[in-house]
């Protein structure tokens, strides 16, 4: 029974460890809509070619939101980029009315997010975009 606790103790530094040596990793996801994924035809090729042309690290993953609008995720290390270490980001944040209130309400799960309310003449929407810091 001794053997067993004194295993599980040694078991539990060495976790404990570990954990507390554990290195960190900086990165940052932004997220960016873009078009009509119609307009874009093929949005996860279409969001390949924006890493470069955005100078983002890698993509983290896109999909074509509830209004049809191509989002791009991206992968954005800010010690990568010393000249730009926080980006702007957009995400959609979903149905809204006309008060900006209701939209900012929506965004605060982001770092120092704002949210607009915009209504959409292509989609005959309102619809709530998030602003935000990588």
């Amino acid at each position: 029974m001794a053997n067993h606790i004194s295993k599980c103790l040694i078991f539990f530094f060495i976790l404990a460890t570990i954990a507390a040596l554990q290195v960190t990793v900086e990165a940052g996801m932004c997220s960016i809509i873009y078009d009509k994924c119609s307009v874009v035809k093929d949005c996860h090729s279409f969001c390949n070619s924006r890493v470069q042309i955005e100078k983002f690290d890698s993509l983290l993953g896109w999909f074509c939101d509830q209004f049809n609008l191509c989002t791009c995720f991206f992968n954005y290390v800010p010690s990568k980029h010393l000249s730009d270490p926080t980006r702007r980001c957009t995400i959609g944040g979903g149905p809204c009315d006309i008060a900006n209130h209701e939209c900012n309400s929506m965004c605060t799960k982001f770092k120092d997010a704002h949210g607009s309310c915009f209504d959409n003449i292509f989609l005959g929407v309102k619809m709530c975009v998030c602003n935000y810091s990588s």
